[in-house]
């Protein structure tokens, strides 16, 4: 984890996007029971290694989902995201925003997170990042 987190600082840096980023924003766990949350743990290395502040707090899960890896429809994957995010009214009023996930399929989770940050966060640029793609069965 200690070589992912210091690989997406560099990749920061090298784009200069580093300096440029007010908050990074953990995209919230399917499964909230687990004691420990890899998105969490790799949010808050990149965090110490960049000086970014990490959010955990101001985007919320409104309620549970069922884990999108092994969903393969795209409409299911946004049915069962619809409404699943909150934060409150201009929570980033022109704030610069990185959302970060570990795990990237079909971009229905990023979509979901980034509608909410833009439009009730009123966040003013959002950029997106994730460590992983999985494979599409095509």
């Amino acid at each position: 984890m200690e070589a992912i987190a210091e690989t997406v600082a560099d990749f920061l840096r090298q784009r200069q996007l580093h300096g440029s980023i007010d908050v990074l924003i953990p995209a919230p766990p399917s499964d909230t029971t687990r004691p420990f949350q890899p998105v969490y743990e790799m949010a808050r290395k990149i965090g110490r290694r960049t000086g970014i502040f990490v959010n955990f707090d101001v985007l919320q899960k409104t309620k549970n989902t069922a884990p999108l890896k092994d969903i393969e429809d795209l409409a299911t994957r946004r049915d069962i995201l619809k409404d699943a995010f909150w934060m409150p009214p201009r929570a980033l009023w022109g704030r610069r925003v990185l959302i970060f996930d570990d795990l990237y399929r079909s971009g229905a989770t990023l979509c979901a997170i980034y509608r909410v940050v833009r439009e009730e966060g009123q966040a003013g640029w959002v950029y997106a990042l994730t460590i992983t793609k999985t494979r599409t069965k095509r």
